[in-house]
């Protein structure tokens, strides 16, 4: 599989001091910005043994974020800036699948090694991860849950885990009639190029003045009907649905899904968003003169599509 991507948009830089016991801004910059992501990886299906199921995972991904030079400014120029960072992993996993009639029961155990660069953590470190998945397809009821550590790395200093877990209540065929998913999660859940592509906005890649990574909860559920698709092809599924996180953000969610098999989907997608904004989900107290609302909301559409070959 592989992913590219990229984006313009502004980074607005605020400077502030405080002054008789009231903050006021000293200095204020706004100027373009962009971000260039790539992203690759490969799984590879090793013989049974003993019962046990085992692939191999590779992935990589590079990003570079950028904000041009400022001059002439009231308050000032300000120099161009570039940052970048970089992963590579690759991962052996096993899992054994248990059936009691109908019902499947399925635990598994990842390890693996990763090598970052950059900017931000540079050096090789060690991952575990342990999953557990439940299906009951008489039911219509799935359960999978994810755990994710970083072992041991390099850089000493650096610490990352994760949780995420899904339970979906289907009762119809092939997607057909009522449906609920709930996906909680917490930490560092999602890797890589599915982390850039979750967030909202550039905030959460780093918070506000070396405050360490939020490892807040997420959850989110959603709530669909599934029908017959356009021409009686797939199945189209009109739904709801909400997400809050720990970090203050709460999303409300409209859409529609059109899945043909595993082969074709399109879906198309409102969202009334919003919470406490600033740097990395924070706005620091003495903070003056900012662009954005505090707990404003925003709206936004999205179209997405994908063909499997």
């Amino acid at each position: 599989w592989g992913q590219a991507g990229y984006g313009r948009g502004s980074m607005a830089l605020t400077e502030s001091l405080v002054a008789d016991a009231a903050p006021a801004r000293s200095g204020y910059w706004r100027t373009g910005s962009a971000i260039r992501m790539v992203a690759g990886g490969a799984r590879g299906q090793l013989p049974e043994l003993a019962g046990f199921d085992f692939a191999i995972e590779s992935d990589a991904f590079f990003v570079r974020m950028s904000s041009a030079a400022l001059t002439g400014s009231p308050s000032g120029n300000l120099a161009a800036g570039s940052a970048g960072a970089g992963r590579v992993r690759a991962a052996l996993q096993g899992s054994r699948s248990l059936t009691f009639g109908q019902r499947s029961f399925t635990p598994s155990l990842q390890i693996g090694v990763r090598q970052d660069s950059g900017d931000a953590e540079t050096g090789a470190g060690l991952e575990g991860g342990f999953g557990l998945a439940y299906l009951d397809p008489a039911f219509g009821l799935s359960i999978d849950l994810n755990v994710q550590m970083l072992l041991v790395h390099q850089d000493a200093r650096y610490d990352e885990w994760g949780f995420s877990g899904a339970v979906r209540f289907d009762p119809g065929t092939d997607g057909r009639g009522l449906s609920l998913n709930v996906t909680p999660s917490f930490g560092a859940a999602s890797q890589g190029a599915d982390r850039l592509w979750a967030m909202q906005d550039m905030g959460t890649l780093m918070p506000y003045g070396g405050v360490p990574f939020d490892m807040g909860g997420q959850f989110a559920a959603d709530l669909g009907y599934g029908m017959a698709g356009p021409g009686g092809r797939g199945t189209g599924t009109p739904y709801a649905g909400v997400t809050q996180s720990g970090m203050g953000y709460r999303a409300t969610r409209y859409g529609w899904r059109w899945e043909v098999g595993q082969r074709f989907n399109l879906g198309i997608e409102g969202s009334r968003h919003g919470g406490v904004e600033g740097l990395g989900g924070f706005v620091h107290p003495g903070s003056v003169g900012s662009d954005r609302d505090v707990g404003g909301a925003h709206h936004s559409v999205q179209v997405r599509g994908g063909v499997s070959f």
